[in-house]
C-alpha cells in the first residue's frame, strides 16, 4: 500500500489546536475542509483517510463522499458516524483517556453506531496521556502510547501482515 499524506493543519498540528482553531476562526470551516477535498482529488477512490484532532473532523465531513475508502483512522478525536458508511468498512478510533475531543458518551454512541452500520471498528483508548500525545514534540507526548499507537496504526494498514518488500520498485 503507499502512503501519502497532505498535512492540511500543518501549523496546528506543530504548534497545538490553539492555532487549528484560530486558522479555522481566520479563513472558516469550509475552506479547511475545500483545501482537504483538493488535495485529495487526484487520489485513488481507495484512499485510506486520516485525520489528527481537528483533521478526524475533516475526515468525517469528507467521508461521505469517499464511500470507496478501504480504511478511515481517527486520532485523538471521536466524530459522528456518517450515514452512509459502507458496512465491512474497517475504522480505528486513537484517543487519550479522558479526551475532551473523544468523550465516553461519544465513543460509545460512535460504536454503537458502526456496529449498527456492520462497520469492522477497533478504538483504542490510552488511559492518562494527554491529547497530543503521539507528538514528540509536545508536553503532551507519551513515547509508549505513541508506539503502540504507531504499530496498531501500521497493522491496520498492513492487514496482510506483508512487509511490502515484494522486489518491486514504486515509481
Amino acid at each position: 500500500m503507499d502512503t501519502w499524506c497532505e498535512h492540511v493543519l500543518s501549523a496546528a498540528a506543530r504548534d497545538g489546536f490553539v492555532i487549528g482553531i484560530n486558522l479555522v476562526e481566520r479563513i472558516g470551516w469550509a475552506a479547511v475542509v475545500k483545501h482537504a477535498r483538493r488535495a485529495l482529488g487526484g487520489m485513488p477512490d481507495e484512499t485510506v483517510l486520516a485525520g489528527v484532532s481537528m483533521g478526524a473532523s475533516v475526515v468525517a465531513d469528507l467521508w461521505p463522499e469517499r464511500p470507496a475508502t478501504t480504511g478511515v483512522l481517527l486520532l485523538h478525536a471521536a466524530v459522528d458516524l456518517p450515514v452512509s458508511v459502507r458496512p465491512g468498512l474497517r475504522v480505528q478510533l486513537h484517543a487519550a483517556e479522558p479526551d475532551d475531543f473523544a468523550p465516553p458518551e461519544r465513543v460509545a454512541a460512535f460504536c454503537q453506531a458502526a456496529r449498527e452500520a456492520g462497520v469492522d471498528v477497533e478504538v483504542f483508548r490510552y488511559p492518562g496521556v494527554g491529547h497530543f500525545y503521539i507528538d514528540g514534540e509536545l508536553p503532551d507526548h507519551d513515547p509508549a502510547a505513541a508506539e503502540l499507537t504507531w504499530r496498531r496504526v501500521l497493522d491496520f494498514l498492513n492487514p496482510s501482515g506483508s512487509d511490502g518488500c515484494d522486489g518491486t520498485i514504486a515509481s
